[in-house]
């Protein structure tokens, strides 16, 4: 089994990425998996503390194969830090597993991805796995895992650089655009769910964007699934506004994580698939309303013209 490198970007919330570590120097085959962290430089100055004390901490991490860190030596910003995290690992290894530093896992989630990449590899209908479950009560019948196409979480996933670089080949603009421009699927995105008729056109106005609906969208039009376990073994810490994209969201339910070591797939995970799906559709639908959707609209509507007139 090749491991795969695990892709952390980082700036200063320092709580949050010392939860993550020593939750994954926990896991199995800790000890045999890569972990690259991108520690960006401070872009203000209530980021240095946290930031000093992530530079204090790091040196004292044991319990991985190796930890790379990398200090920028001035701010990339989120997204140019973590697309250079990717380049690096990607001439030394297959695949990868991202998470954000706001992520604590179970001990069994990297025995749970480096299978999963393994028994899923050459799998045409999977694009990735995610350490992330949407609910813990979903109808999976005999699997203790579910294939699903309605959303790309983006909170612990794993996948070759093989299948994300098809992946990012094909979501350019006129992709974007040709659904648009075609009835059909322009309605079969709206009826889907207001997010996936919302990014569908601001990717085809800003193609560099790849955020969880947009990629969620090549997975609806493409036939693809993303593969998560019954039972999350990812919890989200990060639902206190320190990050860049979770809002503070008070009383969040607190996941609680299996103790469990190891993880062996059990079943296909298409039990119930067609009704899953349909109750994930829902709760995208629920999250994203058609008035929510036009405030949305309106608001990059009225940045735009700002910056046009300034």
């Amino acid at each position: 089994m090749q491991y795969s490198a695990v892709i952390i970007p980082s700036l200063c919330r320092d709580k949050h990425l010392k939860k993550c570590l020593d939750s994954l120097s926990h896991c199995t085959h800790a000890n045999e998996t890569d972990v690259f962290i991108g520690l960006d430089y401070p872009a203000k100055e209530s980021h240095f503390p946290g930031y000093q004390r992530i530079c204090e901490y790091l040196p004292t991490v044991k319990g991985f194969h190796s930890l790379t860190v990398l200090k920028r030596s001035e701010n990339f910003g989120s997204k140019r830090n973590y697309l250079s995290l990717l380049s690096m690992v990607e001439k030394t290894h297959e695949s990868f597993i991202s998470m954000d530093d706001d992520c604590e896992v179970a001990p069994n989630f990297l025995d749970y991805v480096h299978k999963g990449l393994e028994k899923f590899q050459g799998d045409s209908r999977v694009i990735a796995l995610s350490g992330y479950s949407y609910r813990n009560d979903f109808p999976c019948g005999e699997s203790n895992f579910y294939l699903e196409r309605s959303g790309f979480s983006v909170w612990g996933i794993a996948m070759t650089f093989e299948n994300r670089r098809t992946m990012i080949s094909r979501m350019t603009r006129w992709y974007s655009l040709r659904k648009i421009l075609n009835p059909f699927t322009l309605c079969y995105a709206a009826w889907y769910s207001w997010g996936s008729f919302l990014f569908l056109f601001m990717h085809s106005i800003k193609p560099d964007l790849l955020t969880d609906y947009v990629l969620s969208n090549y997975l609806l039009f493409e036939g693809k699934n993303m593969v998560m376990p019954a039972k999350s073994l990812v919890r989200n810490n990060g639902f206190d506004g320190s990050g860049e994209h979770c809002q503070i969201l008070e009383n969040v339910p607190q996941i609680d994580l299996p103790t469990d070591l190891t993880f062996d797939f059990i079943g296909d995970g298409l039990d119930n698939y067609n009704l899953i799906d349909a109750e994930l559709k829902q709760g995208k639908r629920k999250a994203m309303p058609f008035t929510k959707m036009l405030r949305h609209i309106y608001e990059m509507a009225a940045v735009r013209l700002k910056r046009i007139i300034h």
